[in-house]
């Protein structure tokens, strides 16, 4: 999800004039507080909201022509889809672009799954680590933070 807008604003930033971001949250009422932010700093031209679920949301940029033509895939919404959100970014990735995958480790709690939602990241992870369709690194940092390189 968006939330405040702070990692699709960051990525708004490092892009050139052409670049072009897709911002998925669920809640109307963070996008919202999230486009205000972008036009505070200059750059809503270059941020598409789209509101609602993330997952019908990035079926239907796939079915509107977007199919291998993104660069980039940041995930850090509800854990249980995050196997759902990597098959739908690697379909709108290009070979060569990367998947961010926030919040793997939460707070090291995969490697037991003391929760329902340690569990769901644990086996989000079992996909990244046992795909042939990517290269995978996952750091040790904040609260656990994932890339990926498509194939």
């Amino acid at each position: 999800g968006v939330y405040t807008g702070a990692s699709a604003m960051t990525a708004a930033l490092a892009l050139p004039d052409t670049g072009q971001v897709y911002a998925l949250e669920k809640i109307k009422k963070h996008a919202n507080v999230a486009k205000k932010y972008m036009q505070m700093a200059d750059i809503s031209d270059k941020v598409t909201f789209l509101v609602g679920d993330a997952k019908i949301s990035l079926e239907s940029l796939i079915e509107d022509g977007h199919r291998h033509t993104f660069d980039f895939s940041y995930i850090d919404a509800d854990k249980a889809n995050y196997g759902v959100y990597f098959d739908l970014s690697l379909e709108l990735l290009r070979a060569g672009g990367i998947i961010a995958v926030d919040n793997t480790l939460f707070r090291g709690k995969v490697l037991t799954a003391e929760s329902k939602t340690a569990g769901e990241i644990h086996n989000a992870n079992q996909i990244f680590k046992s795909s042939r369709r990517v290269e995978t690194v996952q750091l040790n940092v904040g609260d656990g933070y994932t890339l990926m390189r498509k194939l």
